[in-house]
């Protein structure tokens, strides 16, 4: 086992082809394999819906110490009450839960901010971002920026992502 700190950034479901379980548990397969071959000691995650939580969810079933980043109080707010309470159970897994920005974040500029707060305190942590990235501008293109500029190495999966069959009809 490395004693390497792994951080994950990625796309939320909308990009991924929905926020349905099966797009959820088609996540699973690359995360896994990833931290199968790398191993980590511990792992960061941004807690937000989609590939953050896919990590989550694979720390615990590979029994891997994770670190729950929260970007703000209240993220999960405006979910429906399902991934509320899956955020919840989450945090309650999570070797520790860290509130990056303490302060409310009432407007989208306040809550933009946040997010790359969050993704600069993963990056500074991490020996490593296991990504899945598909080259476009948003929260994940910003923080796979940022831990190149600060020389942290990005394996981005997103190579390794299959999008479920259903999913690509209907977004074909």
């Amino acid at each position: 086992m490395t004693q390497e700190v792994i951080a994950f950034t990625g796309h939320r479901p909308a990009k991924l082809g929905g926020y349905d379980n099966r797009t959820r548990l088609a996540l699973g397969g690359p995360i896994l394999e990833y931290l199968a071959q790398t191993r980590p000691a511990k792992v960061i995650v941004g807690m937000a819906l989609g590939w953050d939580q896919a990590g989550a969810a694979a720390c615990i079933a590979l029994d891997i110490p994770f670190i729950a980043a929260v970007p703000f109080e209240g993220q999960d707010k405006r979910w429906p009450e399902e991934a509320q309470e899956r955020y919840r159970w989450f945090l309650e897994m999570a070797e520790s839960v860290e509130i990056v920005t303490p302060e409310p974040c009432y407007s989208t500029h306040l809550v933009n901010r946040a997010l790359q707060r969050r993704n600069e305190w993963m990056v500074d942590r991490a020996a490593r971002i296991g990504a899945l990235w598909d080259g476009s501008w948003g929260g994940t293109h910003n923080c796979v920026e940022y831990a190149r500029k600060r020389g942290v190495p990005v394996d981005n999966l997103w190579g390794r992502w299959t999008m479920p069959e259903y999913l690509r009809e209907l977004l074909s």
